[in-house]
Formats: structure tokens, C-alpha cells, sequence
């Protein structure tokens, strides 16, 4: 490990984080503190959260990973002073541990692998194609896009299931440098026809580790995740991929004058940030269990 990064991991330890978080409660000493993975979950959880309750106030306390919330967590766990009182932890699933921490009613973990796949979803399309693509009074074109965003999406999840099993079964096994590509769009042809696996694209690429894993793991990973819900538990980010792509496809064929998957043409323009979470998040459904963890941790401010 180089100088640089000794110096990251010792910003990020536990211990530091506690001493922030220290200084943080000294200056909001009746403040909800709630720690977060990273700081991009910070607009969606503030739109949630305001969805339960308006008058629910709290303070985000960014860990910069799952790791350092599950350390910074049980670090509190054992101490004395009171600094965990009001201070609550929300976690993605994913599949690097930490489950045991949803048993515990100060911390949350979300019911499948991260926010990207609950922001990206069918109710967050169904936005896009209400506000962006002006199809508000058009109940017809938004089944016809819905019909064409399922059957997609499916075929897609089902691509990226054996990547992912591979990918649950390193972050399970242990192994060293386990690393997942985020560019995985890029290896699939997606257009008003349909999405295809470009044919000189291999998956496998996109995760790597150093060592071998048992087959047998990979199989329980396959399990693990393969079912209707698929979609919650691929990759987050290979899911929000997906759903970006699909949005520029969907605003790319109405705009067409010959298109495909809607029955007209219409005009309508595509603006930065029309696919953002934090823009998404008001439109969603909440995560199971989200609404009762605001509601209990509001009781205890």
C-alpha cells in the first residue's frame, strides 16, 4: 500500500470517523445524526425521509463506504459517553455483510442492493416520461415505453446475473482486489429495437479479483439472486445505467418522425439532470421497512 492511500485509510478509520462525528454532535448537540455510505445517498435520503416526515430533522454524516459504517457502528456499540444516542446508520445490502446490523432498530438496511435500483425503477420511468417527454395526459404511449422498459430490463438483469453471482461470491469468499467495471452499457447494443449483448462483448470482463473462487459459491450466488426480483439485486449502478440508457433511447424514438416503440412522433428536449436520484426520489416507492425505521427514529429525537 502506497503513502497516499496509508493516509486515506487512516482519514476513514473508525477511530477518525469517531472523532468527527464527535465534533459534529458538539456543535448540534440535539441534532438526529444519520451516517450514510456515501455522499450521493444524501438527496435521496432527504427526499425519503421527508416523504415519512416533514418535521423529522436531521444531520447526514457521509463514512465514505459501508466498511467504515459498520466499524464506526460497532465502535459506538461499545462506547460509554452517549455519543451514539440519536445517531443511526442506513446501509445498502449489497453483498459485502453487515446484515446483522438491520436486527438493530438504529440502523437500516435497505431490502436489496443499494438506492440505484429502487430509484430506477418503474415508477421512476414513469416520471421521466410525465415530465421530461410531456407524455402527462398520454396513458397509452407511457404502457407502450413501460412494456418496452420491463422486457428489457429482463433481458438485461439476465446477462448480468452470472457476472453478479461472481461478484457475490468474491465479496462472500474474501477474496483480494475484488473490482467491478461500471462501464457495462458499453457492452450491450440498445436502441428502439431492443437491447443485445454485442457479440464480441464478454461479461466475465467485468468483475475482478486476485485468487479463485469455488465454483460452488458461484452457484450459491446464482441463487441467491436470480428470481422475479432480480432486477433489486443486480449491481446497483448496472441497473442505473440501464435506466439512463433506456431514457435516452425512449426520448431519442418519440423525437423520431418514423418511431418504433411509441405509436407518434412528438418533440421533446432531454435536460441535464431529467435522470437524476435526487430528482427520481420523490416519484419512487419507498423501501420496505424505510417509512417505519423514519417513524421509530423520529419517536427517539
Amino acid at each position: 500500500m502506497d503513502r497516499a492511500s496509508q493516509m486515506r485509510e487512516g482519514r476513514d478509520s473508525a477511530a477518525t470517523l469517531k472523532t468527527k462525528l464527535s465534533t459534529l454532535r458538539s456543535k448540534l448537540p440535539e441534532q438526529s445524526i444519520i451516517v450514510l455510505e456515501g455522499k450521493d445517498d444524501v438527496p435521496v435520503f432527504e427526499v425519503w425521509s421527508k416523504r415519512v416526515s416533514e418535521d423529522f430533522s436531521w444531520e447526514p454524516f457521509v463514512s465514505k463506504g459501508k466498511r467504515n459504517s459498520i466499524a464506526l457502528y460497532r465502535l459506538l456499540k461499545r462506547d460509554e459517553t452517549g455519543l451514539s444516542d440519536s445517531v443511526f446508520f442506513i446501509l445498502d445490502h449489497d453483498y459485502d455483510g453487515g446484515y446483522e446490523l438491520a436486527a438493530n432498530v438504529d440502523a437500516y438496511v435497505l431490502p436489496g442492493y443499494s438506492i440505484e435500483n429502487f430509484v430506477a425503477s418503474g415508477e421512476g420511468l414513469e416520471f421521466f416520461m410525465k415530465t421530461t417527454l410531456g407524455l402527462h395526459s398520454a396513458p397509452e404511449f407511457r404502457t407502450l415505453a413501460m412494456d418496452f422498459f420491463n422486457t428489457n430490463l429482463e433481458i438485461y438483469c439476465k446477462h448480468l446475473l452470472e457476472p453478479c453471482a461472481i461478484l457475490w461470491a468474491a465479496r462472500k469468499s474474501g477474496v483480494k482486489g475484488v473490482e467491478a467495471k461500471d462501464a457495462v452499457i458499453d457492452y450491450f447494443e440498445f436502441s428502439s429495437a431492443g437491447i443485445k449483448l454485442k457479440e464480441d462483448s464478454s461479461l466475465s470482463e467485468l468483475i475482478a479479483f486476485e485468487g479463485v473462487i469455488d465454483e460452488d459459491e458461484v452457484e450459491k450466488g446464482r441463487v441467491a439472486l436470480a428470481g422475479p426480483d432480480l432486477s433489486i439485486w443486480v449491481r446497483g449502478k448496472y441497473v442505473l445505467s440501464f435506466f439512463e440508457k433506456c431514457c435516452q433511447v425512449l426520448h431519442k424514438d418519440i423525437n423520431d418522425h418514423s418511431p418504433l416503440v411509441f405509436p407518434a412522433h412528438s418533440k421533446s428536449k432531454l435536460e441535464v439532470g431529467s435522470t437524476s436520484m435526487a430528482r427520481l426520489a420523490g416519484a419512487v416507492k419507498l423501501p420496505t421497512g424505510f417509512r417505519e425505521a423514519i417513524v421509530s427514529w423520529k419517536a427517539k429525537n
